[in-house]
């Protein structure tokens, strides 16, 4: 991270603080004001530059912070004497001597305490001002006083006094009660840790054990004094103090000065009583709370210079996580438990031990655990072509049982399947079963008819795939959500389709299934080698190493159908995020009204909200308040039907209106001055009528408002100053501006000592244009992430405005640029405004108040800056619309007011609904995988040589064993074959070849071409040949 700013050890900004750090403290809690960056209400501290992405939460980072505090003792306070404030004598007419251990004050002017509404009524008030003991000099011997008391005042009738006017009975104070402190400010900067959310400072935490420090140029009463001159250049002192001014305290008026009114408004408790800071540590705890706020402020504006050091912090980032729901996880956890049931069971059911010698996935190994069950191969010898019915019709009187036979010869026991004849049958033991020529059959999952099914079934879930998605886009959703709190809902959106794709799945495995079951068996169907012979096996093995397998066998339709259902197995994980419920805005159509709009017929008399506000926008992080922005000044509207009975999912703090609404603005029509017309005169070393170094301007045209000297304004100078700027308020009558800003570049080492002068005289009038605006809430505020747009071919309109009252006008024009916020721009000559100008969000740098080549720059800037403080001044005149005709079109009929139009409204609530939506990504892979596995199982079917092959199911051990006995394998095979290799060899050379279909023995007439079974003589089986045989058929 990097730091943006340090302290500096000087105290030199503090002699010129101006009041925008008491504009900032009172925003604060009139103005909903967030602390500007590098603040909190205790610290100045460092400001911290992360370039952090939306996603970080928390930083923490260690800086440097400054915090004052106040060390206070209780001391005694005795009135000497209490009256009136009256201007025209003085204001500071409460007089009192003050007591305490190494200072005394035998005589403290104070601000006089107001006449209450009544005579002989108390009066509660509070002072925050600085006293200089008697006898000790310099800051050693200041003080804070933080008084607070009750002051009665009663009139003498005993006595009378004259004055310029009249004879009357003085009036004096008495002093009933009272609490009073001696502070000492101190400050320290220390080692803090600052928690930043990523908008403000969350959290200021010391660090302890830290060494602490202070600035050798810098006092506590350096802070302290700026802080007295901040809240003294308040423009509204210069007039209420005059007079005495007052806040309510819990309904209880409370008689202030300058820094009471702000620690009374925004430091005490609301709900508190006034009487309770009668308390020394409540009057201490709450003058300390305001003293370290303004301090902070203060010290940031001051004692900070911009810097660029590297520094580490940490930082706490959100992440997108994944929930479950509590009925979905529950489901899981019971399908979990049952998988883990029956595998419990499986365990148990399972025999321990293997009794089989070897698997019975291949033929070799089949043909090897049959080979020393002589009576079951001769019972199958001319069952090969039988149908599943006729074997069991066969089998059903006999059972049969796997165990060991010993071999005599061998001496060893050999696995063997034994038969036996159950009671009530007369079969002879060695009977072999009828020879029967079945037809051979399609299992029915890949029968045509089953086969076609799938592949429309497939492309209708595309189409449907893809309408839906169409649909949801078109209609935002497929459908809504009701509000019925229903637990189980969702399973139609995210169960149905699982249970689809995972049947679809299932089908495909099926269809693989019985493919790799057959794949053999079709195999055979040709001549098929004696090595893949004794390898041919694809089913006990996954997919990946089915797919290899088929591969090296070079059977691509079966390969084809693996790969299907490989990509098959996906359909159910991704069909979990095929559908969503999201909310989805809603819309709906309302009526806007005014219902407060602009009044210029009362006065404002002092006020300074205006000038404030636009202090704390332009150069504070204050955003525009709620029914202005830029230039534009807005009525307040309310919907004319309830916002809540419109959308039943209503939301207060999210719901946006868009709608076209008139605003009031000033139209500025300037005029900038030739050189030429402009005439300055600048006298070096020379003082006359208070003005040092003169520059005396006059301006060809703007002849309004003239000084004795007839020019329309004398600046003074310094040769330390380089740039000037000051605006003239005329009259505006004539051919004179309301408003004249003038700015140049002067030094007193050139010749002319006035390098650049320039000027712009503007007449300001006023004008309704249509607005095209967003509001947000129910309050109705601006959405300035969606800025109001003047709407292009809007034809501004002339507002009343105009024809007002006089006082009122020429005070929406200009009055609020003398109470703007005064910024230190120190030595350079600028008034107010142009501080701001060259200061604010919005600056221009001061260096093109010299240049020529930017004046049209200076000029827009000016135009804008006057945009943003008029229409301040604008808002501050709201009252009823149904009294008002502002925003009315001239001309006006009597009646006419702005509460009568309506404007249409569209209201768009983010939350209105909750909808079932498709998600375009999971619909677009998911109808990929369905081509893809469409194009597989389409090649699988087209290139296979046809799955009727057997008249049965061939994964039985009849079937398997009916067709060994059929055949002539057997005959090949020596008595006593033992081992795999020893039956792989009995079964001919390298080139023998194997073949499934029928066949005539070797010691039996005839050779079989053709698979025919003629003359019945043939069996049904797996034969092997000789190369030579394999050439003849």
């Amino acid at each position: 991270m990097v730091l943006e700013s340090k302290f500096v050890d000087s105290n030199a900004k503090l002699n010129t603080t101006g009041n925008l750090a008491w504009y900032v403290m009172t925003g604060l809690g009139s103005q909903n004001l967030t602390l500007p960056e590098g603040i909190s209400s205790e610290y100045a501290f460092q400001s911290v530059q992360a370039n952090l992405p939306n996603t970080i939460l928390e930083t923490r980072v260690t800086t440097d912070g400054l915090k004052s505090s106040l060390k206070c003792d209780v001391v005694d306070l005795s009135l000497l004497g209490a009256q009136y404030p009256d201007p025209h004598y003085t204001e500071e007419s409460l007089n009192v001597t003050i007591s305490s251990p190494g200072c005394n004050v035998a005589l403290a002017r104070l601000p006089g305490i107001a006449e209450p509404d009544a005579v002989d009524n108390s009066t509660l008030f509070a002072r925050f001002q600085q006293v200089q003991c008697d006898t000790v000099n310099g800051d050693g011997g200041k003080r804070l006083l933080v008084l607070f008391g009750n002051l009665t005042y009663y009139t003498d009738t005993s006595r009378n006094i004259t004055t310029y006017d009249q004879v009357k009975h003085p009036i004096f104070g008495v002093l009933n009660k009272s609490t009073q402190l001696f502070c000492l400010p101190t400050y320290m900067i220390d080692k803090i840790e600052v928690i930043h959310n990523g908008v403000e400072a969350k959290r200021i935490v010391p660090i302890q054990g830290g060494a602490s420090r202070v600035l050798e140029s810098v006092t506590a009463w350096d802070i302290m004094e700026a802080q007295f001159q901040a809240g003294e250049a308040d423009f509204r002192w210069t007039v209420i103090q005059e007079y005495g001014a007052s806040v309510n305290v819990s309904m209880v008026p409370v008689d202030i000065d300058v820094s009471m009114e702000t620690v009374l408004k925004y430091f005490f408790p609301p709900e508190s009583r006034a009487t309770t800071l009668f308390d020394p540590v409540v009057l201490q705890d709450t003058a300390e709370a305001y003293y370290r706020q303004i301090s902070a402020i203060i010290s940031k504006e001051s004692l900070m210079e911009p810097a660029s050091d590297n520094v580490f912090g940490s930082i706490t980032f959100s992440e997108n996580r994944l929930t479950i729901h509590p009925s979905v996880a529950q489901s899981m956890v019971g399908l979990l438990g049952a998988c883990i049931l029956l595998t419990a069971v499986g365990f148990f059911i399972v025999p321990t031990h293997g009794f089989l010698p070897h698997s019975p996935s291949t033929f070799l190994c089949s043909i090897s655990l049959f080979l020393y069950s002589r009576d079951l191969l001769t019972r199958f010898r001319y069952a090969g072509a039988s149908d599943n019915n006729h074997l069991a019709r066969w089998l059903r009187p006999s059972t049969f049982e796997s165990g060991l036979a010993y071999d005599s010869v061998s001496g060893e026991s050999q696995f063997c399947v034994n038969i036996d004849t159950k009671d009530g049958y007369q079969i002879e033991r060695h009977h072999q079963f009828p020879q029967i020529s079945s037809n051979s059959y399609h299992p029915i999952i890949l029968h045509p008819v089953s086969r076609s099914l799938l592949c429309l079934s497939v492309v209708g879930l595309i189409i449907s795939l893809e309408l839906l998605l169409r649909k949801s886009n078109l209609e935002y959703g497929l459908g809504n959500v009701s509000n019925d709190d229903n637990m189980y809902r969702h399973y139609a959106w995210t169960a149905i389709p699982a249970v689809v794709f995972g049947a679809l799945s299932i089908t495909y495995s099926a269809v693989d299934f019985q493919i790799r079951t057959l794949a053999p068996y079709m195999a055979l169907k040709g001549y098929v080698s004696k090595d893949i012979f004794t390898r041919l096996e694809l089913l006990d093995m996954s997919i990946p190493v089915a797919i290899y397998h088929e591969f090296k066998f070079g059977n691509p339709w079966a390969l084809a159908t693996t790969v299907a259902l490989f990509f098959a197995s996906l359909f159910t994980t991704l069909s979990a995020s095929l559908f969503q419920e999201l909310s989805i805005p809603s819309t709906t159509s309302i009526l806007l009204q005014a219902d407060r709009s602009f009044d210029f017929s009362r006065r404002l008399y002092g006020d300074g909200t205006a000038a404030e506000i636009s202090s704390l926008i332009l150069e504070g992080n204050l955003s525009f308040p709620r029914s202005t922005f830029n230039d534009m000044a807005f009525p307040q509207f309310i919907p004319v039907s309830n916002l809540s009975e419109v959308d039943t999912r209503f939301n207060a703090s999210t719901v946006s209106i868009s709608t076209v609404v008139p605003a009031v603005r000033g139209r500025m029509d300037c005029r900038s001055y030739e050189p030429a017309r402009i005439h300055t005169n600048i006298t070096l070393n020379q003082t006359g009528f208070g003005v040092t170094n003169p520059l005396d301007v006059l301006i060809d045209g703007e002849d309004c408002n003239l000084d004795i000297f007839g020019n329309n304004v004398e600046i003074e100078t310094s040769p330390l100053a380089t740039y000037v700027g000051q605006v003239l308020r005329l009259s505006g009558e004539g051919q004179c501006s309301d408003l004249v800003y003038i700015w140049g570049k002067i030094d007193y080492d050139a010749n002319p000592v006035v390098q650049h002068i320039d000027a712009m005289g503007c007449n300001v009038t006023f004008e309704t244009v249509d607005v095209n605006a967003t509001f947000i809430g129910t309050d109705l505020n601006l959405d300035f992430q969606n800025p109001p747009q003047p709407l292009i071919d809007s034809t501004a309109q002339r507002t009343n405005i105009n024809i007002s009252d006089s006082y009122n006008l020429n005070y929406i024009k200009t009055d609020s640029y003398m109470k703007l916020a005064k910024i230190d721009v120190s030595p350079q000559i600028l008034d107010t405004f142009f501080a701001t100008l060259v200061t604010s969000h919005w600056a221009v740098p001061i260096s093109a108040l010299g240049d020529p080549s930017a004046s049209a720059r200076v000029a827009a800037a000016i135009k804008f800056q006057h945009g943003i403080i008029q229409a301040q001044s604008l808002s501050q005149f709201l009252a009823p619309a149904n009294e008002t005709n502002v925003t009315i079109a001239e001309p006006t009929s009597p009646g006419d007011n702005d509460a009568q139009p309506r404007y249409n409204a569209t209201v768009t609530n983010p939350a209105g609904r909750r909808r079932v939506v498709q998600d375009a990504a999971s619909t677009h892979i998911l109808v990929a995988l369905l081509a893809v596995t469409l194009v597989l199982f389409i090649i699988g079917w087209a290139g296979n040589p046809g799955t009727d092959v057997l008249p049965r199911s061939p994964t039985t051990i009849a079937s398997v064993a009916a067709l060994i006995a059929g055949g002539n394998l057997l005959a090949y095979l020596p008595p006593r074959a033992q081992s795999l290799d020893d039956i792989a060899a009995a079964l001919g050379g390298p080139k023998a070849r194997f073949w499934l279909g029928w066949g005539n023995l070797p010691d039996e007439e005839g050779r079989i071409s053709g698979g025919e079974n003629e003359a019945g003589v043939s069996q049904f089986g797996i034969f092997v040949v000789d190369e030579e045989e394999t050439k003849s058929k």
